[in-house]
């Protein structure tokens, strides 16, 4: 832990730096520099009189510079129409981030950034510049950067002759620099230009060189602390400056010339105090604090002037002729009688104004009354003058806010005051000024500070704007990183910031970034207070290596690694043991002249949202044939992704251990676990493909030669191909665990057709009538279709999203807060349900049901009602008193006029939710749903003559839910589940209405979508295979209670019976399972899958000589692919079903750990590759990986036989060349 300022300690980090480098370039080995934020400077010497920075050759920054924030965070875009950016300033530095929350480029200075401007391309690569002031008197303090690479294009000193203390003599002494704002081009060489302000002088400045132009130094006398600028007075044609001081003078210049348009001066206040003297009075300046332009009030064309100063008022100015239109008091100065004390030229010092919220800020706010006037919040802070000396921290320290507006047609009156704020400051302790966000009828203050207990915690909490006494905060985050008074600039000074970002994606979704005081930011959605990204700035060495000469000036140049303790979101490393071992990254990768420091190329991470840099790096030698070195290394993910989140939310719901999470995500990362090549010319990747393939507990004791032969000596074993589903197998499938195939499976489980089409015959009854038996019920449930913007009419909810999962299955609860409404607080809902699919049958009726509370206790009025379309329209209440009470109570209501509750195809429901209290209240609900209602009846096929035989034939299309993601598991595999189709059940239970069975044949035939033909399911007891071997690694089966052959069934006029038919993949535990299987090819059956993911079955009933009805009670069918574990295991073999309580397991994971990582000539050629040694601890094999980076061909040898290959921890030792 650094137990000095900052800022006391940068210009001597700076210096060993440098004494390093010297050490690093004359060796010209690998070197780490230890530093959090780091330059790479080159020295040409210095002398007596030169500064050290003048001595500088180059420097350069990359990551995140400095501690924390040191100025309120922007949003800017320095292309047109192109990406956006935050811009952010540190005390070490500045740095932009994307709106995913990654460091674009940066730039490290000798001072806390105060703040920035932009000006137009001077460097060349179409992209606007940046230019920022620092806090220091050492260095430069203003400084022109580029925006695409953070590299120094000019810098400025605001300088002033002196006498120096120590040596006599007269030199030049750098000042500080307060405050920045850009100018039109004055000097014709078409950039804007810049003007700065510092001690009693402005400084005008040619933007495209950073010389000064003119500067004046005869209109002040002390800090001139703000700036702004507007119109053109005098029409020449050029904009006006208007600056602001410390002693009260606010004067409007000419940006040309410099010359005076017109000032004003805040009177002085009088406080009696005690000097040399005795009793004396003493005139004390009122600083000018802010200042705003305003649009145009008084008709003269040009912009006005809103000022605030330390006299507590804020003041409207004429831009044009700075007559003041209009004032009020917006802080009651205390001023003392008498003071014991001689008072100071302000009540707080430069440091609280600079870094803290001293004096009267003014923000400008969303329109919260929606009257089309812009609105501001002026805060005042520390205006109090004490009557005795006073130290120390009051956490009751008043704050006053005023929320206004400026009304240009109210006359002499221009302010309009909203609302009057009152905090005290422990609401905003060493934090961020509120942040008001206006969400649809919902208004709230947001907080950024620090919590002090007996450790330090920063907090970001949301209030109501109605919430006057600012006591039913909401907490939305808490940093669990404590911090001590060492780590900050200044004792008591903002170390958090937060800014709204207003729509940036056009879904009409406001953001909040947030950035605190050791460098961690996140982005916040602000409607539902969902976290998007965290980050934060790591601590990080530097290692550098002279390479060879890129860029052909005859001076080798420099690869410079940045690594930073890799700390990733999905496990926490001191929770694992590595054997005492910390894990870096290569957070930054990069090649720079060794001349200039230019960086050369810059290596740009894959999916950088995911990666935060390289797990390791090594020499590879020339690959591409360019005579420059090359590198290789690997990655492994930071973030989680996005498509293994909603699978991580269902794991991980169980509060695993760390040991168990970290087990998880080792296993679901196979895939994001990758080898990175990279071009040593110009940082591009040149190979980029996944380490470990494969990450499961699995082998196969045999492969396949291109036969379906049995294997010699080879028993079943434990490692087969299992035929599965999707899901938790339904019980009615199983014996024991396994599949029974010759079980009568529940309908309700197994796959219906979506389409009938009548071959031969006629049919009644509709496709719904085939989904299960007779006269039983079918259920649809349906969930609330509408967004919460539009379901939630009165009320405020800190999760809209959560809207949607008001079905009581997911252990969610939807919580609405009540808002204020005429003399009642209010809760309004309308919620519409939807049937999902039309089913052409009629509704029985419907259910609502309902599960939810009153939070604290029972309210005046809480009722539900649904939508009756008859008559009009109007509400009808279904809800009994029950509902209204604090314990959580249960409703269901069965209705059955459901022709006048329902409307359209769909059968929209709608409901509404009324509660009302003299209080404020909330209402939690964690069920809401309507069901939809009907009765199973029955299909008929009347037999159609077709020469001498009686047929009734149907072709069904049945849907299967299978993915078509090239998947094994969790693994990258060429196969889906589509193409590994292993397995299908057909279920048939019907009767016919003649008693000669006798004369019926019952046959199956099944699409072929490759071969486009019907294929008979012809199989019988006595062959292993089907069809007459045509597909030799099928196995057909049926159930033999009503058949004996394929052809074969016994009918009966009076009762239904059940006809079962399988087909099953040989080489599958469930048909041969120690049969040789393709595992790398489409399965056989998968050619009965359509494009649209069907399977065609057709149903061949024929009688030689009676007329007949079939009577079709249902019909279903069981789908399966094939993979490594049985469904005991979901599909990702990761959530184990079986047990007492259904858990995630990691029985079948190999925790594949990368053990080494080297270069080797693996095939003889003229080119390195790369030997990766993967293991674990169990008692499973390494994996020797072998990667042909050249011709990017990968080789892997393992094996379970620990006399073949070793088994647990492996390194590699090479014998010879």
């Amino acid at each position: 832990m650094i137990k000095k300022s900052k800022f006391n300690i940068r210009q001597k980090l700076t210096a060993r730096i440098w004494l390093i480098l010297v050490i690093v370039i004359s060796a010209f080995v690998w070197a780490p520099l230890n530093n959090t934020n780091y330059n790479l400077i080159g020295n040409l010497g210095t002398s007596a009189e030169d500064s050290y920075e003048d001595s500088l050759l180059w420097k350069i920054g990359k990551g995140f510079p400095g501690f924390g924030s040191t100025m309120q965070p922007r949003i800017v875009n320095f292309t047109n129409n192109g990406d956006s950016f935050i811009v952010i300033g540190t005390d070490g530095g500045l740095a932009t981030i994307s709106l995913d929350g990654l460091i674009n480029c940066s730039y490290n200075t000798f001072g806390p950034v105060l703040d920035f401007d932009l000006i137009e391309d001077i460097s060349g690569d179409d992209m606007k510049e940046i230019v920022l002031i620092s806090y220091t008197q050492d260095y430069a303090n203003v400084i022109a950067i580029s925006s695409n690479n953070g590299s120094e294009i000019w810098k400025f000193k605001p300088t002033i002759r002196g006498i120096d203390q120590e040596t006599y003599k007269t030199q030049d002494f750098i000042t500080y620099t307060w405050d920045i704002e850009v100018i039109n081009d004055i000097n014709n060489d078409f950039i804007s230009d810049i003007v700065i302000c510092s001690w009693f002088r402005l400084f005008v400045i040619d933007g495209k060189t950073g010389e000064e132009i003119w500067k004046n130094d005869v209109d002040f006398e002390n800090d001139i602390w703000k700036l702004a600028i507007i119109d053109d007075i005098n029409n020449n044609g050029f904009e006006t400056i208007i600056a602001g001081s410390e002693e009260g003078k606010l004067i409007a210049f000419d940006s040309k010339f410099g010359t005076k348009h017109w000032s004003y001066k805040v009177a002085e206040t009088s406080i009696i105090g005690y000097g040399l003297g005795g009793f004396t009075t003493y005139n004390v300046p009122n600083s000018i604090d802010e200042i705003k332009v305003i649009n145009d009030i008084d008709n003269d064309d040009i912009d006005e002037i809103l000022v605030a100063a330390d006299d507590g008022y804020l003041r409207l100015f004429s831009g044009g002729s700075g007559n003041i239109l209009d004032q009020f008091v917006c802080y009651n100065v205390s001023i003392p009688q008498s003071t014991y004390s001689q008072p100071s030229s302000s009540p707080y010092s430069s440091i609280e104004r600079i870094f803290k919220m001293s004096g009267i800020k003014i923000l400008e706010i969303p329109d919260i009354d929606e009257d089309g006037k812009g609105e501001f919040l002026s805060i005042a802070v520390d205006l109090d003058y004490p009557s005795d000396y006073y130290s120390g921290f009051d956490s009751q320290q008043p704050i006053q806010g005023r929320i206004f507006s400026i009304n240009s047609e109210s006359g002499s009156d221009y302010f309009d005051i909203n609302m009057r704020l009152n905090w005290t400051i422990d609401l905003f302790y060493r934090g961020s000024a509120p942040l008001i966000i206006k969400d649809d009828s919902n208004i709230d203050l947001y907080f950024y500070k620090r919590v002090q207990m007996w450790y330090d915690e920063y907090h970001i909490e949301k209030f109501s704007i109605d919430d006057k006494n600012w006591e039913s905060g909401m907490e939305i985050y808490v940093e669990e990183s404590y911090y001590t008074n060492e780590e900050n600039p200044f004792s008591d000074c903002n170390e958090c910031y937060l800014y709204n970002i207003l729509d940036p994606y056009n879904e009409e979704i406001n953001y909040i970034f947030a950035i605190g005081a050791n460098g961690r930011y996140l982005l916040i959605e602000s409607g539902n207070n969902e976290i998007i990204w965290d980050r934060s700035k790591k601590a990080s060495t530097i290692e550098l290596k002279k390479i060879q000469d890129l860029n052909l000036d005859g001076i080798p140049d420099f690869l410079i690694q940045q690594k930073t303790i890799y700390d990733p979101e999905w496990f926490d490393p001191s929770q694992i043991d590595f054997g005492g071992e910390k894990w870096t990254i290569i957070s930054n990768l990069f090649a720079i002249d060794g001349t200039s420091g230019k960086t050369l190329w810059n290596f740009i991470l894959p999916s950088p949202n995911l990666y935060e840099g390289l797990r390791d790096l090594i020499n590879l030698g020339d690959i591409n044939d360019d005579d420059i070195g090359d590198y290789a290394g690997w990655i492994i993910p930071t973030s989680v992704p996005d498509d293994l989140s909603e699978m991580v939310e269902k794991l991980s719901a169980q509060e695993l251990s760390p040991t168990k999470m970290y087990d998880l995500y080792r296993v679901l990362f196979c895939k994001y676990i990758r080898l990175i090549v990279i071009d040593g010319s110009n940082g591009d990747l040149i190979w980029n493909t996944p380490l470990i393939e494969f990450p499961y507990k699995f082998y196969r004791h045999f492969e396949y030669e291109n036969s379906y032969e049995d294997p010699l000596s080879v028993d079943i074993g434990d490692y087969q191909l299992f035929n599965r589903i999707n899901g938790k197998i339904p019980d009615s499938w199983v014996t024991n665990y396994y599949i029974d195939w010759e079980n009568i499976w529940d309908i309700s489980t197994l796959s219906h057709t979506n389409n009938i089409t009548t071959v031969k015959g006629q049919t009644t009854g509709t496709i719904f009538d085939t989904w299960g038996n007779q006269n039983t019920n079918y259920t649809i449930s349906s969930y609330n279709s509408s967004s919460s913007l539009k379901s939630l009419k009165i009320g405020s909810t800190s999760d809209p999203t959560s809207i949607g999962t008001i079905e009581g299955e997911d252990d969610q609860l939807w919580v609405v807060d009540s808002t204020s409404y005429g003399n009642d607080h209010v809760i309004q809902i309308e919620l519409s349900f939807n049937q999902s699919i039309d089913l052409e049958s009629e509704l029985k009726h419907i259910v609502v049901e309902y599960i939810g509370s009153i939070q604290s206790a029972a309210i005046e009025k809480y009722e539900m009602f649904i939508y009756n379309y008859s008559n009009g329209g109007s509400w009808k209440r279904i809800s009994t008193d029950i509902i209204n009470s604090s314990s959580v109570e249960s409703m269901t209501k069965i209705l059955y006029d459901v022709d006048d509750l329902t409307f359209g195809v769909n059968k929209l429901v709608r409901l509404k939710i009324e509660a009302s209290n003299s209080s404020a209240f909330s209402l939690s609900m964690d069920k809401m749903i309507v069901k939809y209602s009907y009765t199973h009846h029955n299909y008929t096929i009347n037999a159609e003559k077709d020469g001498n035989l009686w047929k009734s034939v149907i072709d069904l299309e049945i849907p299967i839910d299978f993915s078509d993601e090239e998947s094994l598991g969790t693994m990258e595999y060429p196969l889906s589940q589509i193409d590994r189709l292993s397995a299908l059940k057909m279920q048939t239970y019907l009767k016919v209405n003649t008693s000669d069975s006798a004369w019926y044949n019952f046959t199956y035939e099944i699409y072929d979508t490759v071969n486009k033909k019907w294929v008979l399911c012809n199989w019988s007891h006595d062959y292993n295979t089907w069809n007459n071997h045509t597909y030799s690694d099928l196995k057909g089966e049926y159930d033999t209670n009503n058949r004996d052959n394929y052809l074969d069934f016994k009918f009966d006029e009076y009762n239904y019976k059940y006809d079962q038919l399988w087909l099953l993949t040989r080489g599958t535990f469930d048909a041969d399972p120690c049969v040789e299987f393709d595992y790398e090819n489409k399965t056989t059956l998968s050619n009965f899958i359509t494009s649209n993911k069907e399977i065609r079955i057709r149903l061949n009933i024929t009688n030689l000589s009676n007329a007949f009805k079939v009577t079709l009670d249902h019909f279903g069918i069981g789908a399966f692919y094939w993979g490594l574990f049985n469904n005991q295991f979901d599909e990702s073999y990761l959530w184990n079903y079986n047990g007492y309580e259904e858990a995630f397991d990691t029985i079948n994971i190999l925790n594949l750990e990368i053990q080494d990582f080297l270069t080797v000539n693996g095939n003889g050629d003229a080119y390195d590759d790369i030997l990766v040694i993967i293991g674990n601890e169990d008692e499973w094999s390494t994996r020797l990986c072998l990667f042909d980076v050249k011709n990017k061909i990968f080789y892997e040898k393992w094996d379970i036989n620990g006399e073949i290959i070793p088994l647990k921890e492996v390194r590699v030792l090479s014998l010879n060349s």
